[in-house]
């Protein structure tokens, strides 16, 4: 089943696929949704929400229940009941490798969001696995009002960045969050392409 976080009071159906299988972790990727469904791992074509299909299916002796996908390759693992010797393989579930950079699917704070804490940690989501060193402070930046970059941590996990201000921010601030061109990369070293701006502002007053 696929909802529409991208307002998190309010979480929107959108579509779903009927399977015979068990439920698995489940990662994205540029469109396609990957689920270990414990008898077998299935690869579903999301690009159209409206009319979700199969793309293909993994089979792997065991408790199938993660499939994770780097680039045109996909990891498939079971977690119990495994041939010996074969726990995880890795195939190609696409022909070509990636050459397209990441893009961000998602920001929080929200772009113009108000009220937010001044102890907030900045969350970006990308449509598909970043490379972890890719993601320091100068990919990524902060900056106040008057363009003053804010000091602050920075690291990423498969497809989140995090950036952690190293002391709170000023109440009633707007910051500007920049993702920058050339800075965050996938696993195939392919760069964001194109700046990504958003902003917020801390709850208080000065």
């Amino acid at each position: 089943m696929a909802f529409d976080v991208s307002d998190p009071t309010a979480p929107t159906y959108r579509a779903d696929y009927h399977s015979d299988g068990n439920g698995g972790y489940v990662f994205y990727d540029e469109g396609f949704i990957f689920v270990g469904e414990s008898t077998i791992g299935r690869i579903y074509d999301a690009r159209d929400m409206d009319d979700i299909s199969l793309h293909g299916e993994v089979h792997l002796t065991g408790d199938l229940d993660t499939l994770t996908p780097y680039g045109n390759v996909v990891v498939a693992s079971v977690d119990d009941d495994a041939e010996d010797g074969l726990a995880s393989s890795v195939i190609p579930w696409v022909e070509a490798p990636d050459t397209v950079g990441p893009e961000v699917l998602s920001i929080r704070p929200m772009d113009g969001a108000s009220g937010v804490s001044p102890q907030i940690r900045i969350g970006v989501g990308f449509n598909e696995f970043i490379e972890p060193s890719s993601v320091f402070p100068g990919s990524i930046r902060l900056q106040d009002s008057q363009g003053r970059a804010v000091a602050a941590w920075a690291n990423g996990h498969e497809t989140i960045a995090s950036y952690s201000p190293k002391a709170a921010l000023t109440p009633g601030e707007t910051y500007t969050v920049q993702v920058m061109a050339g800075g965050v990369r996938d696993i195939n070293s392919n760069a964001i392409e194109t700046t990504y701006t958003s902003t917020f502002t801390v709850a208080g007053t000065r």
